[in-house]
């Protein structure tokens, strides 16, 4: 009888292995291609933040809104979203707690945190020597001194356990009183320590994406992020 050629166990064992060092040599670069994704859709819903803002600005003689606060009642996702969403009205805002905004999700941000709103906006007031002066900045002309090179917004801090998220999102809360967590408005906001910060300078590995007061949105390094002075935009005036 002629003998059939096959393969023996130590040869099946080899391959098996050689199979398993090639899933995992392919595993991470794999990984980094979903976050690279998912980096360059963050980047996309940050410029279509700063066109909506500048269309705000071309109708409010060029003003946009900085912190969120009482008066007027307006902030950076409210003054943009009729301009991306066109069941958004000044008049009938939609009122879903931003649940149907995906132009406002990072999807970086993990499955089971419950924020819809995933950026937060510069509110910070400075004086001349660039101390931080204790207040919030409501509005400011998006034609400033050096809008090209001022941060205006980037990616909101981990929550954990959702501790702020469940003290905006009350059942009577709007759209309006949920956004005025989404906003810088002390320097250890920028910063501070782990309980204090409340923005996400790693929020894609060694950094985040940043959007500028001149509208365009770029990606930087943490440590660029962490520098109080990229945020002070060297207007000193009262508002």
């Amino acid at each position: 009888m002629r003998r059939r050629p096959a393969f023996t166990l130590i040869e099946i064992l080899i391959v098996i292995a050689i199979i398993a060092v090639l899933i995992a040599m392919l595993l991470p670069a794999l990984a980094g291609g979903r976050e690279g994704a998912r980096k360059l859709n963050c980047l996309s819903n940050q410029r279509q933040i700063g066109m909506a803002l500048m269309f705000y600005a071309d109708d409010f003689e060029r003003w946009i809104p900085r912190a969120a606060g009482q008066v007027p009642d307006v902030s950076w996702a409210m003054a943009t979203r009729p301009y991306l969403d066109h069941r958004a009205t000044w008049e009938e805002p939609l009122n879903d707690w931003y649940r149907e905004a995906p132009y406002f999700h990072d999807p970086s941000r993990t499955p089971d945190d419950l924020h819809q709103l995933h950026y937060v906006s510069n509110g910070l007031r400075f004086d001349r020597a660039g101390r931080f002066r204790g207040e919030r900045r409501m509005w400011r002309s998006f034609k400033g001194p050096f809008p090209s090179t001022t941060m205006y917004l980037t990616a909101y801090a981990e929550d954990p356990n959702n501790t702020y998220y469940r003290r905006v999102h009350f059942p009577n809360a709007t759209d309006f009183s949920i956004s005025q967590i989404y906003d810088l408005f002390q320097s250890q906001h920028v910063d501070g320590n782990e309980n204090q910060i409340r923005q996400l300078p790693t929020r894609h590995g060694s950094g985040a994406n940043v959007l500028f007061l001149d509208g365009h949105a770029a990606s930087e390094l943490s440590t660029e992020l962490l520098k109080i002075e990229n945020w002070i935009d060297h207007d000193y005036s009262a508002q």
